[in-house]
């Protein structure tokens, strides 16, 4: 004869809060026995206990001096995932602007860069952990701040966001050092190397050196996304320029690493002459895949 049973799985943590109440039981001449029961809540517990706090903000922008944009931020934190929003108008069309993060002493950190579309408009979204490729690593904390979108003259309009809430989930990312890796002189003339390092916080240094090529404005492309320019000039000794994002921005020559631009590693980099378009100068240095380890 065989006796069966029924059963309900829940969470351990909702398992201790409810009550199994005996149904009735069938005779003991009967070829199966049934086990039937309602669970009962206990106390005040209740299922919305069990689902992530979640701290959600929405702050309208405020323009600044005789700018006429605006937009909103949308920010939202919980035990196990973080998300920024915003969306910005009024802009002006192909601008290039800059998104900053201001504390109470009025220390500015860039969080990255981006350009108003021709409508002078702007949507950027920071997820942590990221959903899509679309999605901006979202290593800050933008509680107890402002948000700044700045372009080159200064404020263009900012909002601040308000403290409370769990913290933004910790990031954590492999430790690489590529080391100096050269190029391959496709220009024929001068030496140039490039240098890739990430820290376990997630933190980050690109650097690219050039030397022994004719002074003049040069460019670093990654993929074929410009990572920005720079000048090789002479010293009277040595004719040489470099390239260096840091997201610890803290040395002479020092640019913010902008959290839209993607590690290298494993991705094209090439040194173009400067010209009027992003990475269509003449090619001077390139290596076809950034190593992980030197």
């Amino acid at each position: 004869m065989r006796r069966g049973a029924a059963w309900s799985l829940v969470p351990a943590a909702m398992a201790a809060a409810l009550t199994l109440t005996p149904g009735p039981v069938a005779s003991a001449e009967s070829e199966h026995f049934q086990v039937r029961g309602e669970f009962e809540a206990e106390g005040e517990q209740h299922h919305g206990e069990f689902e992530a706090e979640r701290e959600h903000h929405h702050g309208e922008f405020e323009a600044e001096g005789e700018h006429h944009a605006g937009g909103r931020v949308v920010t939202m934190f919980s035990r196990v995932e973080a998300e920024m929003s915003l969306r910005a108008r009024g802009l002006e069309p192909g601008e290039h602007l800059f998104l900053v993060l201001r504390d109470a002493d009025g220390h500015d950190t860039v969080i990255t860069g981006f350009a108003a579309d021709d409508r002078g408009r702007a949507r950027l979204r920071f997820r942590n952990p990221a959903r899509s490729g679309h999605d901006l690593t979202f290593d800050f904390d933008p509680r107890d701040k402002r948000i700044v979108v700045e372009d080159d003259a200064g404020d263009v309009m900012s909002t601040g966001v308000p403290s409370g809430g769990p913290p933004v989930p910790g990031n954590a990312c492999a430790a690489v050092n590529t080391g100096d890796v050269f190029f391959v002189a496709d220009g024929g003339a001068g030496k140039a190397k490039a240098r890739f390092r990430r820290e376990e916080d997630c933190d980050r240094d690109f650097r690219v050196e050039v030397e022994d090529v004719a002074p003049g404005s040069y460019e670093v492309c990654v993929a074929g996304t410009s990572y920005g320019t720079f000048q090789v000039v002479s010293n009277g000794v040595q004719v040489e320029g470099e390239l260096e994002l840091d997201n610890d921005a803290d040395q002479p020559g020092d640019r913010p690493f902008p959290a839209s631009l993607p590690d290298p590693i494993g991705l094209s980099i090439e040194v173009r002459q400067g010209a009027g378009s992003p990475c269509t100068g003449t090619l001077f240095f390139s290596f076809t895949s950034f190593p992980d380890t030197p």
